[in-house]
């Protein structure tokens, strides 16, 4: 849902997630909410944009009823939305953020996805997976974050609709590419809790990364995706200068 004239720019989708960051200041004192998926990495400059802005939020610090043990979950957070006294918001099956309420020229739905970093990232650490970096006109998942997050979510893709699966699979594998290849550009390694977040030991990381690589072979042989031979050259130098075992970066170019 948005104006039927246009569709949000990648400024309406940041205006909407800075103010969705500020009524979760007001409505959820202690959370924190940061761009995750394709509109985080538009903002790192990857060429593919997206209509929806995606936000992880840290609701460890937020508490509920005066007792600091009771923190929000988001379908209470979707409960506070729908009843917000400012009507920011239209809450359904999906959730959406009016822009430009008073200005029916410009008035703009843009739909706001977002989830627990901590049930989705396990070890969560926002030490090394938050990037405030000052330029950044909201914070973002780091790259490496971002990388093994697709890598993951590629092969996950569930939906009933064959196209539109194998579409947002190409799209996460081609939003691979770019995070691999921006990473070595800045010189960012993977870290203990990122590689974590694909398995909790070596087996169940090679294993998560022979479906993503396998996949990626499937849709190149089927023209869903250009050549990715970057993307396994770059994955293989990005395990090395990570320190990692040799075996993750092997996987590329094995299955």
């Amino acid at each position: 849902m948005s104006n039927p004239n246009r569709k949000p720019t990648q400024h309406d989708l940041v205006l909407a997630a800075q103010e969705f960051n500020q009524w979760l200041k007001e409505a959820a004192a202690g959370g924190v909410a940061f761009l995750c998926g394709g509109l985080a990495l538009s903002l790192y400059g990857n060429v593919r944009q997206t209509e929806d802005a995606d936000l992880a939020l840290d609701l460890s610090l937020t508490h509920r009823d005066g007792d600091p043990k009771k923190h929000y979950d988001t379908n209470q957070l979707k409960a506070l939305a729908a009843h917000d006294p400012k009507h920011r918001f239209i809450v359904g099956p999906k959730i959406y953020i009016i822009l430009y309420a008073n200005d029916a020229a410009k008035k703009l739905y843009v739909q706001v996805d977002f989830i627990d970093a901590a049930l989705f990232y396990s070890p969560w650490d926002p030490a090394q997976m938050i990037d405030h970096d000052p330029r950044l006109p909201v914070p973002c998942l780091t790259l490496p974050t971002l990388l093994v997050g697709k890598i993951k979510s590629a092969p996950e893709r569930n939906q009933p609709n064959e196209n539109e699966r194998i579409m947002k699979q190409a799209n996460d594998i081609q939003d691979a590419n770019f995070a691999v290849g921006e990473c070595l550009h800045r010189e960012l390694i993977l870290v203990k809790a990122q590689v974590e977040h694909l398995g909790r030991d070596e087996k169940l990381v090679i294993a998560v990364l022979e479906d993503f690589f396998k996949l990626t072979t499937k849709l190149e042989k089927e023209r869903r995706l250009p050549s990715m031979a970057k993307l396994r050259s770059n994955w293989a130098e990005i395990v090395h200068k990570s320190g990692l075992p040799k075996a993750y970066g092997d996987v590329a170019t094995k299955v």
